[in-house]
């Protein structure tokens, strides 16, 4: 346990301490360099990327061609929900992009998060006008069956409620594969909506549960593979602060595993989530996103999450 927050403290330090580091190197850069101060002061701020998500949430948008983006970062609670957050994507020719992301995709309980690694494939369909909205379509699937295990403190602090009516183990494996489209309408200069649709395949096996029931614990077991066909819906909002800061929202929800007490089998269900916050350039090449994630399952702004992740972008020039 105590080792546990040790490590989210050393990376929330670490992070905090990278993007002080790279500001105040920036700056210097920039102040060293200036031949006309007074141009200087007057050039507008531009950053000659695109991104490609919100905080999470997809948009229409693609890396440009041989952009290669790196994200690192996590969430951060006060209870056991940490999850980590690394991203590796990469521009195909101004029109797809493709990313390697291992983030918190899938709910073990209520409060319990797990990372999935995962492959993404989007490409832009339709590019938008005064009239029209960008449309992009892709693919993202895990690489393997994740696994996933819960002992009884586990269990209680994930869902104290499951933990009070008997649940005391959980153990399973589980992959999905998500089909989605989504639209990005630039409403003016400064606003930007983003909204999709995403058909997810989610599939688990090797389940078992053990619940106390008086006078002893009782296991049980799903035999085979079992499939769930889910349906999500996320957006976003984007809002052009200044030529630095951009300040975000974005809402989705998640699929997570509940346990049915009578007969101890998972039963997929969906909660939703929601993240507010600022994006921030560093430099050219760098951005800081910080906001506050809260879920529709929390219980009261205890639970609320801080995300932070830093954002590197690597062109490369042929």
């Amino acid at each position: 346990m105590n080792k546990q927050k040790y490590s989210k403290t050393f990376i929330l330090f670490i992070l905090v301490w990278a993007q002080f580091i790279l500001f105040n190197f920036v700056d210097a850069q920039e102040d060293t360099s200036a031949i006309n101060t007074e141009q200087v002061a007057n050039r507008a701020f531009v950053f000659p990327h695109e991104t490609g998500r919100i905080f999470a949430t997809p948009t229409a948008e693609v890396l440009k061609s041989l952009d290669l983006n790196l994200i690192l970062g996590g969430s951060f609670g006060f209870e056991e929900n940490t999850s980590f957050l690394g991203n590796v994507a990469f521009g195909l020719g101004n029109f797809a992009d493709i990313e390697i992301n291992t983030s918190s995709l899938i709910g073990t309980l209520a409060l319990s998060s797990s990372n999935i690694s995962t492959i993404a494939l989007k490409g832009r369909i339709i590019n938008g006008n005064a009239k029209l909205p960008s449309v992009a379509i892709g693919l993202r699937a895990s690489n393997d069956w994740d696994k996933n295990k819960l002992n009884e403190s586990g269990v209680r602090t994930a869902s104290p409620d499951l933990f009070r009516e008997g649940l005391r183990g959980l153990d399973y494996e589980a992959r999905m594969t998500t089909a989605f489209t989504v639209a990005s309408k630039e409403v003016n200069d400064n606003l930007c909506l983003h909204g999709g649709l995403g058909i997810t395949d989610l599939r688990y096996r090797n389940a078992q549960t053990v619940i106390w029931i008086e006078p002893g614990y009782r296991t049980y077991q799903q035999v085979g593979v079992k499939r769930k066909n889910l349906v999500s819906v996320f957006g976003g909002i984007v809002y052009t602060i200044n030529d630095r800061t951009q300040f975000m929202i974005e809402v989705q929800n998640m699929p997570y595993f509940d346990v049915n007490l009578k007969d101890g089998s998972l039963v997929p269900r969906q909660r939703g989530l929601a993240v507010g916050g600022v994006r921030f350039a560093i430099s050219k090449t760098l951005l800081l996103d910080t906001g506050i994630r809260y879920q529709s399952n929390f219980k009261g702004l205890a639970d609320a999450q801080i995300r932070l992740s830093l954002s590197f972008f690597f062109p490369i020039k042929t």
